[in-house]
């Protein structure tokens, strides 16, 4: 594969229609509803496993994963939240367990996400990469969550079943912890 998968963005109100649609064609058996569903989330699937993972190969392990249990769990989903907001629990559990997993088996090296970008990316968003690949997996996830893919504080707390004061105050320390990151790194090329 190799490919970063397209974000795309829709109106609160079209996701709501078509996730309904979706998932009343999906329990009706409809395979081609969920190959839809399927395209429409992939790429935002892909995007929570590399930040998490720092790794292609294997979050494409987690695309594929994460799909083969919503297709085994569409019919109990209850539409209490969201189902990005579902979908999006599912690809960070599958993330963290595979990145639990293979961190017992070998040590992760960072990759550039700089680098499936065009060359107008500015020095700023590859010194916030850099950073961001060097945190804990669990500053990485909240950071991803709130400043990357904009998820509000609720939506966060839904993800990781968390109350929201928990999420404030996780997210205050994985900024604080960007920013010692930043600092040292900006010191260590003598930009400070």
């Amino acid at each position: 594969m190799g490919e970063t998968f397209p974000a795309i963005c829709l109106s609160k109100n079209m996701e709501d229609y078509m996730e309904q649609e979706l998932i009343d064609q999906i329990r009706k058996g409809n395979f081609q509803a969920f190959e839809r569903l399927y395209h429409l989330y992939a790429g935002f699937v892909y995007n929570v496993a590399l930040r998490i993972l720092r790794n292609e190969k294997d979050s494409e392990e987690v695309v594929q994963e994460v799909f083969l249990i919503l297709y085994r769990k569409i019919k109990g989903f209850l539409r209490k939240s969201s189902l990005r907001t579902f979908i999006y629990r599912i690809a960070v559990n599958q993330a963290i367990n595979l990145y639990r997993k293979r961190s017992r088996q070998t040590k992760y090296s960072p990759v550039s996400l700089t680098s499936q970008h065009k060359e107008t990316d500015s020095e700023y968003k590859e010194l916030a990469e850099t950073v961001l690949n060097q945190l804990p997996v669990e500053h990485r996830l909240i950071l991803t969550l709130r400043e990357i893919e904009g998820l509000s504080y609720e939506e966060i707390s839904k993800v990781l079943r968390v109350p929201i004061g928990t999420v404030k105050s996780r997210l205050r320390r994985a900024r604080d912890g960007f920013m010692v990151k930043a600092r040292e790194l900006l010191e260590q090329e003598g930009l400070l």
